[in-house]
């Protein structure tokens, strides 16, 4: 009987002659700044001017301190905090920077990151994540993760974490 299909991300513990898809791994390309959509939720890449009042208001809601627990940024102060942080993230590539969009208000609520790509490797990470009180525990989060992950694997990756 026939082995059934190897995945690429299958490559350890098969005999020889099923490591051949191993062998032909020619990496994956580099995620791009684009909107990923769905229905409840559009992640849009990270932008200071459209971005940093809303999500001042996300980050600074009741609540804030446990939400920047595990994040190595702060709280932001004021909108001028925000601002600095978001057009700083903004304009990086590794972390690569989306804003969480609710569809519903056309807020965005959250913001999450691709980063430690390895393109090499095929694989990625989703971390840096901050979601508002609006989002948080919402289909509008759990779509964000998945509009991610689809994203990253439609690109060829074999391996995604999520961290915090």
């Amino acid at each position: 009987m026939p082995h059934p299909p190897i995945w690429p991300s299958d490559c350890y513990n098969k005999p020889q002659e099923d490591q051949r898809v191993c062998s032909d791994w020619q990496g994956a390309p580099a995620p791009e700044r684009k909107r990923l959509e769905g229905t409840f939720t559009a992640l849009v890449p990270l932008d200071a001017a459209q971005h940093t009042q809303t999500l001042f208001e996300a980050a600074t809601a009741p609540g804030a301190e446990a939400r920047f627990r595990y994040l190595f940024d702060e709280v932001p102060a004021n909108p001028a905090a925000q601002h600095a942080w978001t057009e700083k993230a903004a304009a990086g590539q590794d972390p690569l920077f989306f804003a969480v969009i609710d569809k519903v208000t056309g807020r965005a609520e959250g913001r999450q990151a691709l980063m430690r790509t390895s393109t090499a490797h095929g694989v990625t990470e989703i971390g840096s994540i901050l979601w508002g009180p609006a989002i948080a525990r919402t289909r509008v989060a759990t779509e964000a993760l998945f509009l991610m992950a689809d994203y990253v694997f439609a690109l060829g990756y074999r391996r995604l974490e999520w961290k915090r």
